[in-house]
């Protein structure tokens, strides 16, 4: 079974268990549709397997009347795949986009590393308002995505197996990864000389061999700290020669 089968599979049976809040989340102003992380044609066969995960989205088609719905089926979920995966693609091809200092991020990871075995995620699965999905206030609804993200999350890494995770969410995402992936839980910690814990630290996961990296948003940075911890980072990732 393909990579995009497992995941097309798991995303519907997230969605399944989640059923009643995901469809009434369909009727929420500024509410984002849901972000399904895709997987690109060449990743299973990639040299080096390299996921990045932001913090949410931007505004992810929540005013888009083509993708209106009433409920989160096996079309609905193809259909936010097939756009998460062409939006993706376009962008790391050349076109402009929303968060343009993260995907120009993505963009030096894959000039080091090769863009095939690129893969992007997010630790919120929805954002309101064009932002973190705290600006609603709503503690129902922050709790119930927080809970859908860690699922989702989980699922890709599971299914996708990056050999390198990179946390680029910035200090209003660590919590979210710190409540799926708990620091008394996390392996290998290692600190990197000239760079405060803040800036840069790798560790990994529970059970799983990747190495991980946690660091500011890529837009948060001021330009010449930005470019150091970048260049450093880079430096550490495989090269696709």
């Amino acid at each position: 079974m393909s990579l995009k089968q497992q995941l097309f599979n798991r995303y519907l049976a997230i969605v399944k268990e989640n059923q009643d809040f995901l469809d009434s989340t369909l009727g929420i102003e500024k509410l984002s549709k849901l972000f399904l992380t895709p997987v690109t044609a060449n990743y299973e066969s990639a040299k080096n397997k390299i996921m990045i995960v932001g913090r949410e989205t931007n505004d992810w088609l929540t005013s888009n009347k083509h993708f209106n719905s009433n409920v989160y089926d096996e079309d609905y979920i193809q259909k936010l795949m097939d756009k998460s995966h062409s939006y993706f693609v376009k962008t790391m091809d050349g076109s402009q986009a929303q968060g343009a200092g993260f995907f120009n991020f993505l963009k030096k990871i894959a000039n080091k590393s090769g863009k095939e075995g690129l893969i992007w995620s997010n630790v919120y699965a929805f954002d309101y308002n064009k932002g973190h999905i705290n600006n609603t206030k709503n503690k129902n609804l922050i709790n119930s995505v927080v809970k859908i993200s860690e699922e989702l999350l989980k699922a890709q890494i599971e299914i996708l197996k990056p050999d390198y995770i990179i946390f680029a969410t910035g200090n209003e995402g660590v919590q979210a990864r710190r409540q799926y992936f708990p620091n008394d839980k996390l392996t290998d910690k290692k600190l990197f000389e000239g760079f405060e814990v803040e800036d840069l630290w790798s560790f990994k996961l529970p059970d799983n061999d990747a190495i991980c990296y946690r660091l500011h948003h890529p837009s948060a940075w001021g330009k010449k700290r930005k470019n150091e911890i970048e260049s450093y980072l880079i430096d550490l990732l495989p090269s696709k020669e």
